[in-house]
């Protein structure tokens, strides 16, 4: 967050794809090893927050018939480069 971002998405428990079982790591902090019992998962994270900006951008650029590029420039210049 700040004046030098041009693009920001929501990045916190965003659900993606896993391997189902257990893993040692406790990612709600409620201190037990996390279990995935189906095959997607709550991440948080720019990893996960950027995919979803770009999807954003194509979406709209498909949506006005443009280029990515210029789906940028039309959402950045219209003040919608938060994607929430």
């Amino acid at each position: 967050f700040g004046p030098w971002v041009d693009a920001c998405a929501e990045g916190d428990r965003l659900r993606s794809t896993y391997v189902i079982g257990t893993t040692t790591t406790d990612s709600d902090g409620d201190g037990n090893d996390d279990e995935f019992v189906e095959p997607n998962a709550l991440w948080s994270g720019t990893s996960f927050a950027a995919p979803y900006a770009l999807a954003r951008i194509l979406g709209h650029a498909d949506a006005i018939g443009a280029t990515p590029r210029q789906a940028w420039s039309d959402l950045a210049s219209s003040g919608v480069a938060k994607f929430a």
